[in-house]
């Protein structure tokens, strides 16, 4: 006749040491696949997706056909500064936030001020810039392209300006 499980005094053929041997071998294993990327330096945001931690520079381009160059850093927990010289007048750094919304796609959105004193298509004084993109880290985790939108606020608070599509490339900044 054979004894219900719950009354058996341990699994048949394993002692309880070899069941807690078993589950410390199994909680090692995992702690060896999580740890070591960390600890590497390895930019991370959740498990298995690579975020854009670090320092980038990021090259714009215009609809007129020119580029400029921005470096950009990525900071974990979703805080990210930039700067660039501005074509209009001095220019405050870039701040703002980014989220990852896919294994290696995130968005940002960031805020900088330029003091127009030269251009005269646009109101004098200080413009508030918004820039919002998407992007896609490449496999090769040290590019990523993707593209967004330019808006620019005159002093007033009305919007002066509006691109819909503004590409972007970015290469990572590392250390050597």
């Amino acid at each position: 006749m054979n004894t219900p499980i719950t009354t058996q005094s341990s699994l048949p053929g394993r002692s309880r040491k070899a069941v807690w041997l078993g589950s410390i071998a199994t909680l090692g294993i995992l702690c060896l696949t999580v740890i070591p990327p960390v600890l590497s330096g390895e930019p991370t945001v959740g498990i298995g997706g690579a975020g854009p931690e670090g320092s980038w520079l990021v090259s714009i381009a215009t609809p007129d056909g020119k580029t400029w160059e921005m470096p950009t850093s990525y900071c974990a927990g979703g805080a990210m500064v930039g700067s660039d010289s501005s074509l209009i007048g001095m220019a405050t750094a870039s701040h703002g936030t980014w989220m990852q919304t896919g294994r290696r796609e995130f968005t940002f959105t960031m805020v900088k001020f330029i003091n127009n004193t030269t251009l005269d298509v646009l109101p004098k004084g200080m413009l508030k810039v918004v820039i919002k993109e998407t992007d896609t880290i490449e496999p090769d985790g040290d590019t990523y392209n993707g593209s967004g939108s330019l808006e620019m606020y005159g002093p007033d608070g009305t919007r002066v300006v509006y691109r819909p599509v503004v590409p972007s490339h970015a290469v990572r900044i590392k250390a050597e």
